[in-house]
């Protein structure tokens, strides 16, 4: 932003930007905590949306220079729809010796859930489904649901195949899972058709040089029609032939934002240009667009009332919802992971 990089999170890390809005940034964080004080000394005790959160715990210099813009290009709703219920590790605290150590230095600080991570030599992300896969004999692959069919608890599948189930694991989005059952109890039909998510369209591309040493970058300015891109190719040498790049660039939609397919690829390779990450002459050797239909989860007003009756009308039909579409949360793959082995010991008990 601003025509320079910084190290994320970006309130912590604002070395680097225009005085003008490091001054800014500090000053909102200054008057928004000392505001928040006020009003929890009066009892302000409501719960927040997170339009008023990021406000009244950031300020509007940190809101308009980064938190707003962003997760309004991530959620693609008004972010005053949205509850705080999501944030929990996704969001790191904040201080102002934070602020003012980040804003005097350039600093590595490791803060954030994914500050560091371990990612496969060889194979990519999909080496760790492989091994889990390796030990197990009965994996049926291209049987996709048609149908659910609770009172017999039986699957129906496109093929024409059809299994019986005693207890069911499913990882499947839960609008998804639900238009495949037959008779649904009205209540759970009315929460169904209130879950509400955002979609992403992953445009990669492989390029015939080595064009950064970063592993993913985000944009909060409007003027860049993704909200993320990132570097594959540093998670692992193994991604790219030698002396390649990959990239993916990311592009929120929804109902309420619609994504505008046409040209997409071209528009982004545009904006890559214009923030000096693809020059003119670069070859690019590879193009693939991977469409993510289910992709985060929105935590609005009715997110909680309206998933836990869902999964709890599923769970007494036999069936556990787990990972980040089956539980219907924003989380990530190792809490996908942890919920598989605690529904198998559950299972096994």
């Amino acid at each position: 932003s601003k025509g320079v990089y910084t190290r994320y999170p970006f309130q912590t890390n604002l070395y680097g930007l225009p005085p003008e809005v490091i001054k800014e940034c500090i000053l909102g964080f200054v008057k928004a905590r000392s505001s928040h004080a006020l009003g929890a000394a009066h009892g302000e005790t409501e719960p927040m949306s997170f339009t008023t959160w990021i406000d009244t715990t950031l300020g509007p210099g940190i809101a308009r220079h980064f938190m707003t813009p962003y997760n309004e290009k991530l959620w693609t709703v008004p972010l005053d729809e949205l509850t705080c219920e999501w944030m929990g590790r996704f969001v790191p605290s904040t201080s102002l010796e934070q602020i003012l150590d980040g804003a005097l230095a350039d600093q590595s600080s490791n803060a954030g859930y994914n500050a560091t991570f371990s990612y496969p030599l060889r194979g990519g992300i999909e080496a760790l489904p492989q091994a889990f896969a390796a030990s197990l004999t009965n994996i049926h692959a291209g049987c996709e649901l048609a149908r659910l069919d609770l009172p017999n608890r039986q699957l129906h599948f496109k093929n024409g195949r059809s299994a019986r189930f005693h207890r069911l694991v499913t990882t499947i989005p839960l609008p998804a899972l639900l238009r495949a059952v037959s008779d649904l109890p009205e209540p759970v039909r009315e929460a169904a058709q209130k879950l509400r998510f955002t979609s992403v369209c992953n445009v990669n591309l492989g390029v015939g040089r080595n064009i950064s040493d970063k592993h993913w970058i985000y944009f909060p300015e409007p003027e860049y029609c993704f909200y993320r891109i990132g570097f594959s190719h540093n998670f692992s040498p193994n991604q790219v032939p030698p002396g390649c790049s990959a990239i993916y660039a990311e592009v929120g939609y929804s109902d309420w934002k619609p994504l505008h397919r046409s040209g997409l690829v071209e528009r982004i390779k545009t904006d890559l240009m214009k923030a000096g990450i693809l020059k003119p002459s670069d070859r690019v050797l590879a193009e693939l667009c991977l469409d993510i239909p289910c992709a985060y989860v929105i935590y609005d007003r009715h997110h909680r009332r309206c998933s836990n009756l869902v999964r709890t009308f599923l769970r007494e039909n036999g069936i556990f919802t787990i990972g980040r579409y089956g539980a219907w949360e924003y989380s990530g793959m190792e809490d996908a992971i942890w919920q598989g082995r605690l529904a198998a010991e559950e299972i096994m008990a």
